[in-house]
């Protein structure tokens, strides 16, 4: 990994909570939670824009389209 950059930054307390929640879960810092998030969701774009689609099965089996509203 490259030399990280120390970047001050303004989120809403609730996605501050929510990456603090993510992290704990995880067992990783914040800034690990926040790298995966924004590397998962620029996989996810670059999927959609190629025409890819996103899908998930719940426990009964049933497949259902991801729709992400601020990735069109």
């Amino acid at each position: 990994m490259k030399t990280p950059i120390k970047v001050p930054l303004k989120i809403p307390r609730k996605t501050l909570e929510a990456l603090q929640s993510l992290a704990e879960l995880r067992g990783e810092t914040i800034e690990e939670a926040l790298r995966h998030a924004v590397n998962t969701e620029v996989y996810m774009y670059e999927q959609l824009k190629k025409g890819s689609l996103i899908l998930c099965q719940d426990e009964a089996g049933e497949t259902w389209k991801i729709v992400f509203t601020h990735m069109r």
